[in-house]
C-alpha cells in the first residue's frame, strides 16, 4: 500500500510544479521557485504521503451521530423515570387514602435537583436570548468571532498558492492562522454549551443548522492539535452565522423597521449561501476526486466565487468550470437550490421592491399645510375627490394634498397622480400605524379626511374599518381636524363619542342618514335631490346655443353654489327679512339665512328666520351665489363699489281688489313688535280649533306614546278599519329578509314627523315589508305618530291594496341588499318587479280630474313617484319598461308612473328611459334624468367632503336644509327607545323654523299670478315681503304643450335671475317658515278666498279655512314664522 503511494507521488509533485509555473508572478523566477517548492515538498513528503483529511471529517460526523443516540436515549430514560414517578405518586396516593405511612423514594428526591437545573436553564436562556445587557453583549461577541473566523479562512483560501493549503502539515505552533482559529473555536464551544443548556427541545437544537456549522468547524480544529496538521475542510461553514446578525441588530434597537430587517436577511441570505458555495467548490477543486486525488484544478477561492455568481445567473461565460465529479455534481444541485431559492423569495422581493420606492418615504413639509387623505383609496375615490376639491370655482387654501393608503399605487393611480403632481403626494401606509401618521406629519396636517368604501355591498365591516382609523388617529393626534365619511346612521353616535372629538371642529357625513333623508324630501318636493345636489357641487359649464332651451334654462342655475360669507357693517343690527330683501334688490344675491354665535359662544345656522332674528356682529350669511367673488359683495356692500351694482323693479303686485287694503296692512318687517302683534291676534282666531299634540323632549319631533308593531298593523282584525280611511298618505315598500343589515329607517320617518309641520298636516305612512325585519327598526320609529306596517311581502298585490295604494300621494321602494352570493344583475330584481307590479296595477281617474293635473295639482293615486333604489346601474336598463307613457282607454285617462333612481355608478346612466335621447358622451349631471330629478348619485358625498373641508359649517347646512334643524341631540337621545316626551302644545319658537316647500301658480297665494306676466325677482320679493316665504328656484315642465298624461316630467332650476318669466305651471321651490299664514285678497272674479290650497310640491296642504269676515275687505290675518 505504501508502495503504491510512493508510486504516484512523482506524478502528483509533477503537477504541482507545473501549476506553480502557469500561477507564479512575473517577477519571480520560475527556475527558483521550483527548486523553493521542491524544497519544501522534499520536507514534507514524508507527511503528506498519508492523507488525513478523513480523519477531520470523521470527528464531526461521530459528534453528530453520537450526541443523536444520547439525546434519543437520554429521552428515553427521562420519559421511563417521569412514568414511574407518576405510578408511585398514584400508589402513594392510595395508601394515604388507607391510612399508610409512605416512604419518600429516591425518584422523588431526585425532583429537586431537577429544579435546580431548571433555574439554571433559565438562567442560561436570558443569557443567549439577549435578554439582559450582558446577554446581548456575549451575543455580539460569539457572532463577531464567528465572522472572524471566516475571515481566517479566507486568508488561507485566498493565497495565490492556496491549492497547497488546503491540507497542511505545517506545526501547530508554527501556524498562527490556526492558533487563533484554535481559540475562537474555543469561545465558539462555550457558546454552543450555553446553547445547549437553554434548548428546551435539545434533539431539535442538536440537527438544527447553527449547531451542524458548529459540529463541522469546532471539532476539526481539536483534530489538528492533536495531529499537529491543518485542513481548510469546512471551515467556510462559519459564514453561515451571518444569518444571525439581523437578531443580534434588533436586541440593540439598530433594525426596528420590518421592511428594512426583510430586506438584510434576504441580502444576508443571498450572501452567505454564495461565500458558503464558493468554499466548497474552492475545497473540491483543489483536493480532487477520490481515491487518488489526481484530477486537481488550482484555484483561488476569488475564481470560485466569481464562477458562482456566473452560474447563479445562468450566463455560464465558459472560462471557468468545475472539472472534478464531485464539483460538477455540485454545480448541479447548486444551481436547482438556487432556482428554488429565488422563487421562494420572490414573494419577498417583491415586498422589498415595493417598499423601497418613494410611496415609503416621509412627506417634506414644505411652506404652507396640507391635507392628509386616508381609509379607503381607490382611483374612483380620488378621482372624484380631486374633481371637486381642486375646481376653479374652490377657494383652495392649501396646495398639498397628501394621500395614505395601504395599497401600492397601480397604473390608473399613477397617471392620476401624474396629472395632479403640483397638488397631490401618495404615501403608502397604514392610517392606524402611528409610524406612518408621522411619516405624513399629521401634527402640522390642516385636516384628515377619512374616506369610506361607497359600493362595497357590506357597511358594517366599512364602518368598523373607518371607526378605528379615526380611534387611531384622534388617539395619536386629538387635535387634528377630522372630515369622516361612514355608511349607517348608527354609527354616527359611537364616531361622536370617541375621546377628542370636537362637533365644533370635526364632522361627520353619514351616507345613510343623508341618502334616507333626501329620499324622504324628494318625495315631498320631486326635483328636490337635484337642487340640492347642484348646491353643494362645483359644476363649471356654460351655456351653448346648440342646447336646447331646457338645458340652458338648467345650466343657468346648476352652478349656484352655498357660500358663508360676513354681513358688511350696513346690516348690523337690521332684521333678516329687510336684509335678504336688500341684499336680493340691490346685489342679486339670495342670502337663505345666517349663522350667528350664540351666547355659549358656538355657532347656530338659521335658514330663511322670521324678524325677530337680527344681524349681529361676527354674523354670517348664508348666500346663494355662482362664485365666491360675487357672494364676497355682500361683505363690501355699502362702499362704491357695491352700492347700485344691481336693481330690480317692478316688484310691486299687479293691481287688484283689495290691493290698497293690503299695502295698509302690510308692516314694515324690520318692525318685529307688529309681527308679534299679528301672530298673537292670529292665535287667538285659531286657537279653539287646535287639537292637543306633544313633541319629544327636545321639541324636534312629534310624539306619541309608544305601540308595539302589533298595534300598528294594518294586517290584523284590530286595523282593518283603518287602512279604508287612508288618504293622502306615504307608501314605503321594503324588499328585504331579516337577515338583511339596517337601512336606518328612522331617517326616513322622522323627516315628516318634524314639528316644522302641523300636527293636521302630518302625512300617515304605511310601511309594507318583511315582519322579522321591520320588528328590529321598529324600536326606532315606534314613538312617532300615525305609523303603521303591513307585514308581507310588497310583490304581493293584496298588501299594496291594503296599503291603499289607491289613495296614496307618494310611494318608495326601497330594496336592500339580499344574498351577495347571487350576480349582480338579480340584486334589484325584486324593485323591479315591485315597480313594474305598481305600474299595472292602473287607477282610472275623469278627464276633469286629468284637466286639473296638467297644472300641477295631485290627486291621491295618481302622478305617483315610486322612487326606486337600485345597486347595480345597469339593471337601469330594466326601468324602461316601468316609465313608459301612460296609454288611454275610452276619455279614461291611466296616469303615468314615473320612477327615481339611486345610483351608485353613475356610468351607466344612459340605459335609462329618461335620459336615453341624451348624446352618450354627455355629463351625467347635464342629462334629463339628472335635470329632472328622476336620479340622484352618490357623487354628492364627494361634494360634501370637499364643501365640508371649505366651509366648517357644511354638514350643519345640509342637517338643516334635510331636516330643519342643526340639533344634534336626536342622535343621542331623541330616537329609539330613549325617546321622551316633551312639553304638550308645545309649539317651535316662531320665526325660527323652515322647511323646503313647492308651491304652485294654481293655488295660494300665486293664483293672482297665474295670468299675469311675472317675472322670478317680483315673485321672490312678494313672498318675502308678505309671508316670509323665499324662494329658491324653479321645477319646470320639460314639456309644457304636452297632454295632462304626459306633462308630469320637470326639471330643475336652481336661482334663476330676477328677469327670468315664470310660467303658469311652473313650480316655485320656497324655504317656507313654519306656520305661515297668509293676508286675505279676493280673487279675479271679486269673490272672497277662503281656504285655497297653497300647494306644497301639489300635496293639497290647506289653509285654515274661515279667512274671510263675510265683507268685501279682506281681513288681515297675522302669521307666524
Amino acid at each position: 500500500m505504501r508502495g503504491n503511494t510512493t508510486t504516484h507521488l512523482p506524478d502528483y509533485l509533477t503537477k504541482v510544479t507545473r501549476a506553480l509555473k502557469v500561477t507564479a508572478p512575473k517577477n519571480i523566477d520560475t527556475s527558483e521557485g521550483t527548486t523553493i517548492i521542491n524544497r519544501e515538498i522534499t520536507l514534507s513528503e514524508k507527511c503528506l504521503e498519508t492523507r488525513k483529511w478523513h480523519f477531520f471529517l470523521a470527528s464531526s460526523l461521530s459528534t453528530l451521530i453520537l450526541g443523536v443516540l444520547i439525546l434519543t436515549l437520554y429521552r428515553y430514560i427521562i420519559q421511563h423515570i417521569e412514568y414511574r414517578i407518576k405510578r408511585t405518586r398514584r400508589i402513594s396516593i392510595v395508601l394515604e387514602a388507607k391510612g399508610e405511612s409512605v416512604a419518600t423514594t429516591p425518584l422523588e428526591i431526585g425532583i429537586g435537583k431537577h429544579g435546580i437545573i431548571a433555574i439554571a436553564q433559565e438562567r442560561t436562556r436570558e443569557l443567549i436570548h439577549g435578554h439582559t445587557l450582558s446577554g446581548k453583549v456575549w451575543n455580539t461577541l460569539t457572532t463577531l468571532i464567528s465572522l472572524a473566523s471566516f475571515v481566517v479562512y479566507l486568508v488561507d483560501a485566498t493565497r495565490w498558492d492556496s491549492h497547497l493549503y488546503v491540507e497542511t502539515c505545517t506545526p501547530f505552533r508554527e501556524n498562527p492562522t490556526q492558533i487563533i482559529d484554535f481559540i475562537f473555536n474555543v469561545v465558539l464551544l462555550l457558546n454552543f454549551i450555553l446553547k445547549f443548556m437553554a434548548a428546551n427541545n435539545k434533539p431539535a437544537f442538536w440537527v438544527n443548522l447553527y449547531s451542524l456549522v458548529d459540529f463541522f468547524t469546532i471539532p476539526p480544529a481539536f483534530v489538528g492539535l492533536v495531529l499537529d496538521r491543518n485542513w481548510l475542510g469546512l471551515r467556510y461553514l462559519r459564514i453561515l452565522l451571518l444569518l444571525e446578525v439581523p437578531e443580534v441588530l434588533q436586541q440593540w434597537r439598530i433594525l426596528r423597521s420590518g421592511p428594512i430587517i426583510s430586506r438584510f436577511k434576504f441580502m444576508l441570505l443571498f450572501l452567505s449561501v454564495v461565500l458558503a458555495g464558493s468554499g466548497f467548490v474552492h475545497l473540491v477543486e483543489n483536493t480532487g476526486d477520490p481515491p487518488d486525488f489526481q484530477n486537481v484544478t488550482p484555484i483561488t477561492y476569488w475564481h470560485s466565487f466569481y464562477m458562482l455568481i456566473v452560474t447563479m445567473s445562468t450566463v455560464g461565460y465558459g472560462d471557468l468550470y468545475c472539472k472534478t465529479i464531485i464539483g460538477k455534481v455540485f454545480i448541479l444541485l447548486y444551481i436547482m437550490g438556487a432556482v428554488s431559492l429565488v422563487a421562494r423569495t420572490l414573494p419577498e422581493m417583491r415586498e422589498m421592491l415595493r417598499h423601497n420606492n418613494k410611496y415609503g418615504e416621509s412627506y417634506k413639509k414644505r411652506y404652507d399645510k396640507h391635507i392628509v387623505v386616508c381609509g379607503h383609496i381607490t382611483h374612483y375615490t380620488v378621482d372624484h375627490f380631486l374633481r371637486e376639491f381642486l375646481h376653479k370655482d374652490r377657494e383652495r387654501t392649501t396646495n398639498n394634498i397628501v394621500f395614505l393608503a395601504e395599497e401600492y399605487p397601480d397604473v390608473e393611480m399613477k397617471a392620476l397622480l401624474k396629472s395632479q403632481y403640483a397638488h397631490t403626494k401618495y404615501f403608502q401606509g397604514s392610517p392606524t400605524n402611528p409610524i406612518d401618521l408621522e411619516r405624513v406629519k399629521i401634527h402640522d396636517a390642516e385636516v384628515c379626511i377619512v374616506l369610506t368604501d361607497l359600493n362595497n355591498p357590506e357597511p358594517i365591516p366599512v364602518d368598523a374599518e373607518t371607526m378605528m382609523c379615526v380611534t387611531t388617529l384622534k388617539d395619536y393626534y386629538g387635535h387634528i381636524r377630522t372630515i369622516v365619511v361612514l355608511r349607517q346612521y348608527d354609527n354616527k353616535k359611537y364616531i361622536q363619542s370617541i375621546p377628542n372629538w370636537n362637533p365644533q371642529r370635526d364632522q361627520v357625513i353619514c351616507l345613510g342618514e343623508i341618502q334616507m333623508t333626501l329620499l324622504a324630501n324628494s318625495c315631498e318636493a320631486p326635483g328636490f335631490s337635484t337642487l340640492m345636489t347642484n348646491l353643494f357641487m362645483a359644476v363649471g359649464i356654460e351655456q351653448s346655443d346648440e342646447y336646447p332651451m331646457w338645458k340652458n334654462h338648467y345650466i343657468l342655475g346648476a352652478g349656484m353654489e352655498i357660500y358663508v360669507v360676513p354681513f358688511s357693517e350696513t346690516f348690523i343690527n337690521m332684521a333678516f327679512p329687510e336684509a335678504a330683501s336688500i341684499s336680493y334688490q340691490n346685489l342679486g344675491l339670495v342670502v337663505m339665512g345666517i349663522n350667528y354665535i350664540t351666547d355659549d359662544a358656538s355657532r347656530q345656522i338659521l335658514l330663511n328666520p322670521g324678524p325677530d332674528v337680527r344681524v349681529g356682529v361676527g354674523s354670517n350669511a348664508i348666500v346663494l351665489a355662482n362664485s365666491s367673488d360675487e357672494a364676497k359683495r355682500l361683505s363690501s356692500y355699502g362702499s362704491e363699489v357695491a352700492i347700485g351694482s344691481f336693481s330690480v323693479s317692478g316688484y310691486d303686485p299687479p293691481v287688484t281688489a283689495g290691493e290698497v287694503e293690503l299695502k295698509e296692512a302690510h308692516v314694515p318687517i324690520k318692525r318685529s313688535s307688529t309681527y308679534t302683534k299679528l301672530r298673537d291676534e292670529g292665535k287667538s282666531k285659531t286657537s279653539d280649533d287646535q287639537t292637543q299634540y306633544i313633541t319629544d323632549v327636545t321639541g324636534e319631533y312629534h310624539w306619541s306614546p309608544a305601540r308595539s308593531m302589533e298595534d300598528a298593523d294594518l294586517g290584523t282584525n284590530n286595523n282593518n278599519t283603518e287602512n279604508s280611511a287612508l288618504r293622502n298618505h306615504a307608501v314605503l315598500c321594503i324588499l328585504s329578509t331579516k337577515n338583511c343589515d339596517q337601512t336606518g329607517l328612522v331617517n326616513f320617518v322622522k323627516t315628516f314627523r318634524t314639528t316644522h309641520f302641523n300636527r293636521h298636516e302630518l302625512v300617515p305612512i304605511v310601511i309594507v315589508g318583511d315582519g322579522e325585519y321591520l320588528l328590529e327598526e321598529w324600536d326606532a320609529v315606534k314613538y312617532f305618530p300615525e305609523v303603521y306596517v303591513i307585514r308581507g311581502s310588497p310583490l304581493s298585490r293584496s298588501n299594496m291594496r291594503m296599503a291603499n295604494l289607491k289613495h296614496c300621494k307618494m310611494c318608495t321602494i326601497l330594496s336592500v341588499l339580499p344574498n351577495l352570493a347571487q350576480n349582480r344583475i338579480v340584486w334589484d330584481k325584486d324593485a323591479l318587479l315591485c315597480t313594474l307590479n305598481i305600474k299595472h296595477m292602473a287607477f282610472e281617474i275623469s278627464e276633469s280630474d286629468a284637466h286639473k293635473t296638467q297644472f300641477g295639482n295631485t290627486l291621491p293615486g295618481h302622478r305617483l313617484f315610486p322612487t326606486l333604489t337600485v345597486f347595480d346601474s345597469t339593471n337601469l336598463s330594466c326601468c324602461r319598461i316601468i316609465v313608459r307613457d301612460g296609454r288611454t282607454t275610452g276619455k279614461n285617462v291611466i296616469a303615468r308612473k314615473s320612477s327615481s333612481a339611486d345610483l351608485r355608478h353613475t356610468n351607466g346612466q344612459s340605459n335609462t328611459e329618461s335620459i336615453e335621447e341624451d348624446d352618450l358622451n354627455t355629463p351625467f349631471f347635464l342629462t334629463k334624468a339628472y335635470a329632472c330629478g328622476r336620479v340622484f348619485t352618490l357623487e354628492m358625498l364627494d361634494a360634501l367632503v370637499s364643501s365640508a373641508f371649505f366651509n366648517c359649517h357644511t354638514m350643519r347646512l345640509v342637517q338643516v336644509m334635510l331636516t330643519g334643524s342643526s340639533s344634534t341631540e336626536m342622535d343621542f337621545f331623541s330616537i329609539g327607545q330613549d325617546m321622551f316626551p316633551g312639553i304638550i302644545n308645545q309649539e317651535p319658537k316662531p320665526g325660527n323654523i323652515c322647511r323646503i316647500a313647492q308651491i304652485s301658480f294654481q293655488s295660494e297665494p300665486l293664483i293672482q299670478y297665474s295670468s299675469e306676466c311675472k317675472d322670478y325677482g317680483t315673485i321672490f320679493i312678494w313672498l318675502l315681503k308678505n309671508y316670509g316665504i323665499m324662494c329658491i328656484g324653479i321645477n319646470r315642465l320639460l314639456h309644457p304643450l304636452k297632454s295632462a298624461a304626459r306633462a308630469s316630467k320637470r326639471y330643475v332650476i336652481t336661482n334663476p335671475p330676477a328677469d327670468f318669466v315664470c310660467m303658469d305651471t311652473d313650480e316655485i321651490f320656497v324655504l317656507k317658515p313654519y306656520g305661515t299664514k297668509r293676508f286675505a285678497v279676493k280673487s279675479k272674479d271679486g269673490q272672497g278666498d277662503t281656504g285655497n290650497a297653497l300647494n306644497e310640491s301639489s300635496r293639497n296642504e290647506t289653509w285654515p279655512n274661515g279667512l274671510s269676515d263675510g265683507n268685501d275687505k279682506p281681513t288681515v290675518i297675522s302669521f307666524s314664522f
